[in-house]
């Protein structure tokens, strides 16, 4: 995944956008006081595809592009993982955890939650602490 801020002395505040691993635009934050007409030349210009061509994109223009280490952080899996029993235990092991190992974390639970869709009985339910104390995000959930 990649990330970037965009900033301009034209507005205040940021836009953050976010790339996935295909290089496929996947999320716009507008953090900024931006008019509609701004609004409009902005999102003009953002590529759908090819992170690569941001800086092109806005070659020329008073902007700022800044490439950022994509975070996943603690809020981000709590609001994710589909058992909330226990999560004050498994923030002990959130931040032992490298952020690709947090990043791959948070991609794992869709198919994770999809699993524990069909899978309802109480016996099955996996606490939050285990699932990262053992590593579970590793495990092909799409499968069992």
């Amino acid at each position: 995944m990649r990330r970037f801020l965009i900033t301009s002395p034209r507005f205040t505040g940021n836009i953050e956008v976010h790339y996935d691993a295909s290089d496929i635009i996947c999320a716009i934050f507008f953090r900024a006081n931006l008019e509609p007409k701004g609004l409009q030349w902005l999102k003009a210009r953002i590529p759908a595809t090819g992170s690569m061509d941001i800086e092109q994109a806005f070659e020329g223009q008073p902007v700022t592009i800044e490439q950022k280490e994509f975070e996943v952080t603690w809020d981000d899996f709590k609001r994710e993982y589909p058992y909330s029993r226990n999560m004050h235990l498994a923030l002990a092991y959130w931040p032992k955890l490298n952020s690709s190992d947090q990043y791959q974390c948070f991609i794992s639970l869709a198919e994770y939650r999809k699993y524990y869709e069909r899978n309802r009985e109480w016996y099955k339910y996996m606490l939050p602490e285990k699932y990262l104390k053992t590593k579970q995000w590793l495990n092909q959930w799409a499968k069992l």
